[in-house]
């Protein structure tokens, strides 16, 4: 775990200097088996890719393969928040995503606006390798 920073790092206007970069801080570390990670990622991957999974509607025919949760905050409000979390390509993750609403009732419910950016981020990751093939085929 890392000490929270609202700020990474600061260019010049053209962004041709450095003038600050921060060095992450790491706050506490958690010691735990290799094998306890494997659980949770292969809990995650059944949230999103088993039938009974909390996110499966969404992510049933989705590629590449999402590692996701779902979760729904008691706030003692008639209507809970909801989180949503999720990973992909689950085997080797690119991009990670949380959703959270105020009021949203449950996660799953958020599950529709990660596959929006991920449906994005895959679009456009995409393009840009077949453009650098086209390039290369042009040279």
């Amino acid at each position: 775990m890392y000490e929270c920073s609202l700020l990474k790092s600061i260019s010049s206007f053209d962004y041709s200097d450095s003038i600050f970069e921060r060095t992450p801080v790491v706050a506490n570390v958690l010691e735990t088996d290799d094998s306890v990670w494997d659980l949770i990622h292969e809990g995650m991957i059944g949230v999103a890719n088993d039938p009974n999974g909390t996110a499966y509607m969404t992510f049933r025919d989705y590629t590449p393969t999402v590692a996701a949760k779902t979760g729904t905050t008691e706030t003692g409000s008639t209507t809970p928040d909801a989180v949503f979390i999720c990973y992909a390509p689950a085997e080797k993750p690119e991009i990670a995503i949380a959703v959270v609403a105020e009021k949203g009732d449950h996660g799953s419910a958020l599950a529709p606006v990660a596959m929006q950016v991920l449906d994005y981020y895959f679009s456009f990751q995409q393009s840009t390798q077949q453009t650098e093939q086209e390039l290369t085929l042009l040279h």
